[in-house]
């Protein structure tokens, strides 16, 4: 399901995709959802399966999905056409999505793609190419890639294949970043389970990612994380399985003072699974 949350009395809007499987009728937001005051939530279209979003500027909607679907909403800011299939690849889930430099950025299960995009299409004029792969090794747990575009450089997160593990797969429990074609692709920031949610300010261009922390901890942890990565120079190291909190380390005999302290922490399994900066005022 993909619910519009509207500010009133501005013209932005901000779309919320809530994953769930209830039936909904037209317009009707579930009662157990709460906004703050001065927005209303409504239904804006019902996309099965329904993962990440990227708006594109004329106000189209896409969808990626946990099948092998690009979904695009026609309108979604204005009122909402039917759902269509703008593009497939069969290497499901087909979760990100991104816009950036003339195309459409998915990531998949196994690779990052993109397919020529020119502003009012929805249906791909191109079959999608992959520009990277990852997961080589092949896929258990955390199979979604989030995509996303900042300052002339593609970002791609590869959640890890296990709880608290020793990775054998380079690609695994990190952030890897390269050129738009998929060039010169490189570990941005690694030991981050699963980065499943990537945000760029539109202000600054720092790129944000939400984290899930691992199980197993002592009560209260993990604490789930959201960090604008970017802003910290360098190859980043977030230490799990061995580190986390702020220095901490599950192993007396591993030091944890490289470690990545991020920005933001929310209570243990309240994990972020998507995000998008939203200004201050609405008139931005």
């Amino acid at each position: 399901m993909n619910f519009r949350l509207r500010p009133l009395g501005a013209v932005s809007l901000f779309t919320l995709l809530l994953l769930t499987g209830s039936a909904l009728r037209a317009a009707e937001a579930p009662k157990e959802l709460t906004v703050p005051a001065g927005f209303t939530l409504e239904v804006i279209a019902h996309v099965p399966g329904a993962r990440e979003l990227a708006a594109a500027p004329n106000g189209d909607l896409f969808v990626g999905t946990n099948g092998p679907l690009v979904v695009v909403v026609p309108e979604a800011e204005g009122s909402a056409g039917t759902p269509a299939t703008f593009a497939r690849i069969n290497e499901p889930p087909v979760a990100g999505v991104a816009f950036g430099s003339g195309f459409l950025y998915i990531g998949t299960q196994f690779g990052v793609w993109r397919v020529p995009y020119t502003t009012g299409e929805r249906s791909a004029a191109e079959p999608p190419t992959l520009v990277a792969k990852v997961r080589p090794g092949g896929s258990s747990d955390h199979v979604t890639t989030s995509v996303a575009l900042s300052g002339g450089l593609l970002y791609a997160s590869v959640g890890s294949s296990c709880n608290a593990c020793t990775e054998t797969d380079p690609t695994r429990a990190t952030i890897e970043v390269m050129n738009p074609n998929g060039s010169n692709m490189h570990v941005r920031a690694r030991n981050i389970r699963n980065a499943i949610a990537l945000a760029v300010n539109p202000t600054t261009g720092a790129v944000w990612a939400g984290v899930a922390g691992q199980d197993e901890l002592e009560r209260g942890h993990p604490y789930e994380i959201f960090d604008p990565f970017t802003l910290h120079p360098g190859m980043l190291d977030y230490g799990w399985p061995v580190c986390y909190d702020n220095h901490r380390s599950k192993d007396p005999s591993r030091s944890c003072a490289d470690q990545i302290v991020p920005r933001v922490v929310f209570p243990g399994y309240i994990t972020p699974i998507g995000a998008a900066i939203y200004p201050l005022h609405s008139t931005g």
